[in-house]
């Protein structure tokens, strides 16, 4: 008899599933207070919600009660946080009232600022939040040297977005226009397009800022001419770096563009400081909001002085961060 073959079996053949595209916009987020402040807290809690429902999301009420709260150098104790903890659940049903709004008292029983920003942040993770809305003092001089800065230390710290808003300046009641500063690094356009996400969910426009390279920089001028070891122009050098930030920032607005996003740009070829660009550049754009990306690591706290530190202490405007 001759034997039959067994055919050999087939595996079935596997369709890749495609995945749906998430939007980045934030859902949900915190908005830090302190109820004892003197304060004004109405402006920016409305603003606060309405950037969040603009994205379809809702903001939560939050106090971290700790020792640096209530200016104590000491930890808090069992009897101290039973006794202090109704008081400030009381207060903040007064600030906030009905069941509307969410709000939440977090203890922490370690004093410092970093511990109560430590508290804010793990109370974020847990709750799922995507982001920190957080009012400056707009302290100056020796003051914010001496008290340090909550908000400041929670863009530092925080690994979500962290909206910063100065009583002191304008708050917008809508945000229909969103400033982003890039440098066109693999970075900076991950975080343009993340930022997008969110500006898409608002129904805002996209403004990209970019400053090129200053021209009249006596280091730059010394290096052009010695790069590479010979002689370059430096009109040859800024021909060709402008083109480079042409076509980067034309890959960006097709890609924002084809996913429904109205986007311009803006790029600052005057000399001076960054942050007194991004300022002008926003105020002259009509932008509701000015977002920067910070840079983690060691070296942060120096970038972060630098640039978004600079503009959460003077931008006319909310500022959004993120590491």
């Amino acid at each position: 008899m001759k034997s039959k073959k067994k055919k050999a079996a087939v595996s079935p053949r596997r369709t890749r599933r495609k995945v749906p595209v998430r939007s980045q916009a934030v859902k949900h987020w915190l908005m830090a207070i302190d109820p004892y402040s003197d304060m004004d807290l109405r402006p920016i809690w409305e603003f606060g919600r309405h950037i969040a429902e603009q994205g379809g999301g809702r903001v939560e009420a939050v106090y971290i009660l700790g020792p640096s709260s209530m200016n104590w150098t000491g930890e808090f104790s069992g009897p101290w946080l039973k006794r202090y903890l109704p008081k400030a659940e009381l207060r903040m049903k007064e600030i906030f009232p009905g069941d509307s709004v969410k709000r939440t008292v977090v203890t922490c029983l370690e004093s410092g600022q970093r511990a109560s920003v430590k508290a804010l942040t793990n109370y974020a993770k847990r709750s799922g939040a995507g982001g920190i809305v957080i009012a400056t003092h707009a302290r100056k001089g020796l003051e914010r040297l001496a008290m340090g800065s909550f908000a400041e230390t929670v863009m530092v710290t925080a690994q979500i977005p962290v909206m910063v808003v100065n009583p002191a300046h304008h708050i917008p009641e809508n945000v229909r226009k969103i400033m982003i500063a890039t440098d066109f690094s693999s970075k900076s356009e991950k975080f343009v397009n993340q930022v997008a996400d969110y500006a898409k969910a608002m129904g805002a426009e996209v403004v990209l800022f970019h400053k090129l390279t200053d021209p009249y920089d006596p280091a730059l001028q010394q290096g052009v001419y010695s790069l590479g070891g010979g002689w370059i122009s430096v009109q040859n050098f800024f021909d060709d770096d402008l083109k480079e930030k042409n076509e980067a920032v034309s890959r960006l607005e097709a890609g924002l563009a084809k996913r429904d996003v109205k986007v311009s740009h803006v790029f600052d070829s005057a000399p001076g400081d960054l942050v007194q660009a991004i300022e002008r550049a926003a105020q002259q754009s009509g932008a509701d909001m000015v977002s920067v990306l910070t840079r983690s690591g060691t070296w942060s706290a120096s970038l972060l002085g630098s640039v978004a530190r600079g503009l959460v202490r003077s931008a006319h405007i909310p500022v959004l961060v993120r590491r």
